[in-house]
């Protein structure tokens, strides 16, 4: 089962092994093509069908320590906050 968080701009990124991935491009056949979130690193990732089915390149940075814990608080704040401005308003 592959695991996504909500970017700052509403689109999902691909967590997988606490590095992020952006979507690049979706085939036809379904499979979509995601890119390491850092625009110097060559890592790449295939998905289809809620599973990883290559990966190609390896990251050429350090992953950052507790980054998937800080982006899934991020998300769980934003979303709490919409819930509560519903029942203010």
């Amino acid at each position: 089962m592959l695991e996504f968080v909500t970017s700052h701009t509403g689109n999902l990124k691909l967590i997988v092994q606490g590095y992020f991935f952006t979507k690049h491009s979706e085939n036809n056949d379904g499979k979509i093509l995601w890119s390491c979130e850092k625009r110097t690193c060559t890592a790449r990732v295939h998905s289809k069908d809620d599973e990883i089915v290559h990966e190609a390149a390896t990251h050429n940075h350090m992953l950052t320590p507790g980054q998937v814990e800080v982006e899934r608080a991020r998300v769980g704040l934003k979303h709490y906050c919409c819930l509560n401005s519903l029942f203010i308003s």
